[in-house]
């Protein structure tokens, strides 16, 4: 969750107020359920700002793309495990956001559409899925002992 440092150097950065448009090919049409964007930058908190919007499209030619939602950089505390709850330096600086399809989708070619950013916008990947499932998790609540 900390952006910074060297993580700029293992993905592209593009000034702010650009609107970086990321295309993944596939090298053949594949079922996507879901794709996910790695997001950093400077000066950046998913908690306070500022924020962006990543559009995802997908497409099977290369020329026709049609868009499978959008989301923003903002983070809530429901969107995440209790283990990112406390940071350490208070904010979020890089985070992986996802985004499930309403449905199955045939693409070779995945097109991320980044818009408003006020801050130097940084990757280091973008990623598809084929499938998304949950599965129930049953861990019992322990306390700690006493020492």
């Amino acid at each position: 969750t900390y952006g910074g440092g060297t993580t700029y150097r293992w993905g592209p950065i593009w000034a702010p107020n650009q609107n970086p448009v990321i295309t993944l090919d596939l090298e053949r049409p594949e079922t996507i359920a879901a794709a996910r964007i790695h997001v950093t930058g400077y000066p950046y908190d998913f908690y306070n700002g500022p924020f962006c919007t990543v559009e995802v499209l997908t497409s099977e030619d290369g020329n026709i793309y049609q868009s499978q939602g959008t989301f923003q950089t903002k983070v809530r505390e429901i969107d995440l495990d209790g283990d990112f709850l406390n940071q350490e330096r208070g904010g979020f600086e890089s985070l992986v956001f996802p985004l499930i399809f309403k449905e199955l989708v045939k693409a070779r070619y995945l097109q991320y559409r980044v818009t408003n950013p006020e801050m130097f916008f940084d990757t280091s990947e973008v990623m598809a899925y084929d499938e998304v499932r949950t599965e129930p998790w049953e861990e019992p609540l322990v306390m700690p002992l006493d020492r």
